[in-house]
């Protein structure tokens, strides 16, 4: 679990909670309870807690009427983080997970911009796809010594796919608790789905 299936949490809350609730406040809360929940009960990992944290920093400011700035959310994060563990500085993961993010800030308007030729959702999602990749690109060498070239495509395709995995996983959980014959089902439908995420990234 990433801080994307977290970002994925929270999106798909808000689309959902803007459909049923009007007040915006309202909305912010449950947002942030949500994405907190599952980061946690995701297994509280580095990475789905600065999203988590990030995300409900954000949305802080909508409490107190004032206008959500994620570069300071994640610069907040990621000064609590070194607070309760100084060392999480040298981890290879929090490096990664919070430059990754800082690069999505940084590039992908300006990105968007050059690929202003494509249709929207693809222009968007290739933006964020490369942009991503830039400032963590140093230390992805370093630890990892392979240059995938070809991620920035394969993310435009894996990344709704992860999407729909996760949210037939946590119907098969739901499920579970009611119904078990029925989480089997949402089981087998994810399968085909997982097996082209994997196969895609193969290719990488």
């Amino acid at each position: 679990v990433s801080g994307v299936h977290t970002g994925i949490v929270f999106l798909s809350a808000s689309v959902l909670l803007a459909l049923v609730i009007r007040r915006r406040k309202t909305r912010a809360a449950i947002a942030m309870l949500a994405v907190v929940a599952f980061a946690l009960v995701a297994g509280a990992r580095v990475a789905s807690l600065r999203a988590a944290l990030m995300i409900a920093i954000y949305l802080a400011a909508e409490l107190f009427d004032r206008e959500p700035d994620a570069p300071n959310a994640l610069g907040i994060a990621a000064f609590i983080f070194a607070i309760f563990n100084p060392a999480l500085i040298f981890d290879g993961g929090f490096q990664l997970s919070f430059l990754s993010i800082a690069s999505i800030l940084l590039f992908r308007e300006a990105l968007a911009a050059r690929f202003e030729a494509l249709p929207m959702g693809v222009r968007d999602g290739l933006a964020a796809s490369v942009g991503v990749q830039l400032l963590p690109l140093p230390v992805a060498l370093h630890l990892f010594h392979v240059l995938p070239l070809l991620a920035p495509l394969i993310n435009l395709a894996v990344v709704p796919l992860l999407a729909l995995v996760l949210w037939i996983a946590l119907a098969a959980s739901v499920a579970a608790f009611v119904a078990p014959p029925v989480a089997v089902l949402f089981g087998h439908a994810a399968a085909p789905v997982i097996g082209i995420i994997e196969l895609a990234s193969e290719r990488v």
